[in-house]
């Protein structure tokens, strides 16, 4: 039985929305951005278009799409970019970056952030904190359980600390 005509929709175009030029800024921005950060660490150590998509959940190709203004950045892609390349969204865009903080805003905050140790501590020791955590990003499993003992060697429990 043929769909009436008032019913079918014309086919989907192949064609892709042309991004505005603020869209075409922030992918501009992120390419720089992800092409500096790989640039200062040690080879072994870059990331790959490939690698960086499938730890977005994306094939190599849509994660270029991205950086080449292709398709628009979208929050998505800038907590993952974030979660691998360790740069915010603030640092290529605005519009994102209040958007994901709206997001969190929304969720408010739970009990563990209001007790999270890394919230109260200063400016200077959150600082260190997220160096050291980047440094240890790059470690392998064994390198990371390795300084893992060695800190609970060195700073022990409060339960420990009670013995």
């Amino acid at each position: 039985m043929p769909i009436p005509p008032e019913i079918h929709s014309p086919a989907m175009s192949n064609e892709k929305r042309k991004l505005e030029p603020w869209e075409l800024a922030e992918c501009a921005a992120l390419k720089d951005l992800i092409k500096q950060e790989n640039a200062s660490r040690p080879k072994e150590r870059r990331v790959t278009q490939e690698a960086a998509g499938a730890a977005l959940g994306m094939n190599q190709a849509s994660f270029s799409n991205y950086l080449n203004g292709r398709l628009a950045l979208n929050k998505d892609v800038a907590v993952g970019v974030h979660k691998l390349f360790g740069i915010p969204a603030e640092r290529y865009s605005k519009r994102l970056a209040q958007e994901i903080a709206e997001v969190a805003k929304a969720y408010g905050e739970s009990d563990y952030q209001k007790n999270d140790l890394y919230a109260k501590a200063s400016a200077g020791h959150r600082t260190a904190v997220d160096e050291m955590a980047s440094r240890m990003l790059g470690m392998s499993e064994e390198q990371a359980l390795k300084l893992k003992q060695a800190m609970d060697l060195l700073m022990p429990t409060n339960e420990q600390h009670k013995n």
